[in-house]
C-alpha cells in the first residue's frame, strides 16, 4: 500500500507565493532599467557653436556627439536655412527645438535616428497654392548665397534659365537675391562666382513662395598646389621663381620604369632623352640646353645634367651609369662632340610609385640655395610619407605587351640580288667566291649562298613580343602626429631579343614620421633598398638585322 501526501506534491508549501513575489520584483528592476536607459537616451547632451552654418554641417556635429543618424533627402534639404547656434550641455531635445524652429522642415526622432521632412502646410496655405495653381499666379523666389564658412557672397551671378527665356540675378552686400513674379515652370537655377565652384539645380515652380539657401565651396586652383623648394615648401600662389612640379598623380599615368622618363613633356625646357630601348638604359636629362663648352682631360664635352635630390640627400652626380660589363644598354658609338653616358642608369632603381612629387627648380631658385651644384638646374624628388587616418592597404598591377612599331621594309631575296648584280655591273666587276681576291670581286651571296632562301633577320633580332609586368603594394595610416607607410614592388621588363633576357628589379620603401603636438618638432624616418638584376645580352648584334636575307 503506498500512501500519498497530495498537499506536499511536487512544490513545497509556501513556495507558490514566494515565486510570484520574486517574479515581480525582476519584473519591476527591469521597467526601471530599462526607464534609466530610455532617461538617458533622451537626456544626451550637446554643445554647438556654430554662425550661418549649413543644417547639414549641424547634422554631422550633432551625430558625432550623440550617435544620432538623421535621414533626409536632397531635395529636402534644399529648403534649409542657414543655422546660427550656441548652446553648451544642452538636451538633444532642446537642440533640435531650437534648429528646427524656423525651418521649413520638420522632424521625428524614432531610436537613435532623426527623420528631417517638408512642413505639412495648414489649411488656408494648402488653399492658397491651389488657388495659386488653378490660376497659375506667378511665385516669388528669394535665396541667399553664402561661403563654406557661411560668410555672404556679394556679387555671385544668380540666373534661372527655361528654354526661350532666362532670368538673372545679382546678390547684393547681404548676399541675397530675389526673383519676383517667376511663372509656373521647371526650372534649372545656375550660381556661379569666381573662384568657387559652380552650383547648378533644378527648381520646380509652382505659384508659392521659394526660399533658397545655397553655399559656395572654394574651387581648387593649380596656383594652390604645395610645391618643394630646397629647404621648405611654398604655394605656387606666391611662387616669384621659375619652379615646376611634375605630381604623383602625373607619375601614374605613364606606364615607365625610370622615374625621369616621367617628366618628359611636363616640363618647359626641359629635355629627357633615353639613350636606347633596352630595359634599364640611362635616361638624359638636361635643363634649357648646354651651358658650358670646357673639356675633359680626353677632350671630351660632358653633357650638362642637373643636380639631383632624393630626400634631401644628393644622388647619382651628373647622372652617372652603373654599368660594370659590356651590354646592350652601352652599344652606342661615339663619335666626338658631347660625351653622352650610355649603360644601366642609377634611376632605374627609384620606384615611380614610390614618388610623391618631383620639383624642377631653375636659374636662381637654383643657384640661391645650392650655389655652383645649381648651376645647371635641381631636380629634387620626394617619396611617399604616409596619411593620418585609417591604415589603407593598396596593390596595384600593371601588365604591358610591346612590339615593334614600325618595322623597316628591306628588300626580300630576289629584290636583294637584283640590286647586287647591278651594283657589280656598273663597276664592271665580274663577282666569284675566291676570298683572297681583295679587289672587291669577292661575292660568297651572290656566288655561294642559296638564291632562294630567305631570312627576314629583323625579325629574327628584334621581332620578339616584350611583357612589362609591374606590381605595387603599400601600407599606410597613423594619427594626426605619428604616420607611417610601407610598400614593396617588383617588376620585370623582357628584352625583345631571342633569349631569355629581362631586368627585375625589386624595391623596398618606408617611412615613418613623428611630430610634436605643437608642431615644433618633426622626425622622420625615411629608407628605400632596391636590387636590380639585369640579365642582358651582350655588345652588338643590332647591326646583324641588316645581314643578307639568305645567310644563314
Amino acid at each position: 500500500m503506498y500512501k500519498i501526501y497530495s498537499e506536499h506534491f511536487v512544490l513545497p508549501p509556501g513556495f507558490t507565493k514566494k515565486l510570484f513575489l520574486f517574479m515581480k520584483l525582476t519584473a519591476l528592476m527591469l521597467f526601471l532599467a530599462f526607464m534609466q536607459v530610455s532617461a538617458s537616451t533622451l537626456a544626451q547632451k550637446v554643445t554647438l557653436s556654430e554662425r550661418n552654418a549649413s543644417l547639414t554641417t549641424i547634422f554631422e556635429q550633432i551625430r558625432n556627439q550623440t550617435g544620432y543618424d538623421f535621414a533626409y533627402t536632397t531635395a529636402t534639404i534644399q529648403v534649409a536655412k542657414p543655422v546660427t547656434i550656441d548652446v553648451k550641455n544642452m538636451e538633444l531635445t532642446q537642440v533640435l527645438k531650437l534648429i528646427f524652429n524656423d525651418q521649413p522642415l520638420d522632424y521625428e526622432i524614432d531610436n537613435k535616428s532623426v527623420e528631417v521632412s517638408l512642413k505639412e502646410p495648414s489649411f488656408l496655405e494648402s488653399l492658397k497654392d491651389k488657388a495659386a495653381r488653378l490660376l497659375a499666379l506667378p511665385a516669388h523666389i528669394h535665396g541667399r548665397v553664402i561661403d563654406s564658412l557661411g560668410q555672404p557672397l556679394s556679387g555671385a551671378n544668380v540666373s534661372l534659365n527655361l528654354k526661350g527665356a532666362s532670368y538673372v540675378a545679382t546678390t547684393d552686400n547681404k548676399g541675397e537675391f530675389d526673383f519676383p513674379d517667376i511663372p509656373p515652370n521647371r526650372y534649372t537655377l545656375i550660381v556661379t562666382y569666381i573662384g568657387y565652384s559652380r552650383i547648378e539645380r533644378i527648381i520646380q515652380v509652382n505659384s508659392r513662395e521659394i526660399l533658397l539657401s545655397l553655399v559656395m565651396h572654394n574651387l581648387s586652383s593649380a596656383l594652390d598646389q604645395i610645391q618643394v623648394i630646397g629647404y621648405g615648401a611654398e604655394s605656387r600662389r606666391f611662387s616669384v621663381g621659375s619652379v615646376a612640379t611634375v605630381t604623383a598623380e602625373q607619375i601614374e599615368k605613364q606606364p615607365v620604369t625610370n622615374p625621369l622618363l616621367a617628366l618628359e613633356g611636363q616640363v618647359p625646357g626641359l629635355a629627357v632623352t633615353a639613350m636606347n630601348g633596352v630595359p634599364g638604359a640611362t635616361t638624359l636629362v638636361q635643363l634649357r640646353g648646354q651651358n658650358t663648352l670646357a673639356t675633359t682631360n680626353l677632350n671630351f664635352k660632358p653633357y650638362d645634367q642637373p643636380y639631383f635630390i632624393v630626400d634631401g640627400v644628393p644622388f647619382a652626380s651628373q647622372n652617372a651609369n652603373v654599368s660594370q660589363l659590356a651590354n646592350l644598354a652601352l652599344a652606342q658609338e661615339f663619335s666626338g662632340g658631347l660625351s653622352q653616358s650610355t649603360g644601366i642608369g642609377a634611376f632605374n632603381d627609384i620606384n615611380p610609385n614610390d614618388i610623391e612629387s618631383i620639383t624642377i627648380l631653375k636659374d636662381a631658385d637654383a643657384t640661391s640655395i645650392y650655389g655652383t651644384k645649381g648651376a645647371n638646374g635641381v631636380i629634387l624628388i620626394t617619396t611617399k610619407k604616409g596619411k593620418a587616418g585609417k591604415t589603407t592597404f593598396d596593390l596595384n598591377i600593371n601588365s604591358q605587351f610591346n612590339e615593334v612599331a614600325r618595322p623597316i621594309q628591306l628588300l626580300n631575296t630576289q629584290q636583294y640580288l637584283q640590286l647586287r648584280r647591278e651594283a657589280f655591273a656598273q663597276d664592271g666587276i665580274t663577282p666569284n667566291n675566291n676570298p683572297n681576291d681583295y679587289s672587291g670581286a669577292y661575292a660568297p651571296d651572290l656566288t655561294i649562298y642559296d638564291q632562294n632562301k630567305y631570312t627576314n633577320w629583323q625579325k629574327v633580332i628584334q621581332g620578339n613580343s616584350t611583357n612589362n609586368t609591374d606590381i605595387h603594394a603599400s601600407v599606410s595610416g597613423g594619427g594626426p602626429n605619428n604616420t607611417f607607410i610601407v610598400s614593396g614592388g617588383y617588376t620585370r621588363s623582357d628584352y625583345n631579343y631571342p633569349g631569355s633576357f629581362a631586368d627585375q628589379r625589386y624595391t623596398l620603401h618606408s617611412a615613418i614620421t613623428s611630430t610634436s603636438v605643437n608642431k615644433r618638432f618633426s622626425l622622420q624616418l625615411i629608407t628605400d633598398y632596391a636590387y636590380d638584376q639585369n640579365n642582358s645580352a651582350g655588345f652588338g648584334g643590332s647591326q646583324d638585322v641588316l645581314l643578307p636575307p639568305q645567310c644563314t
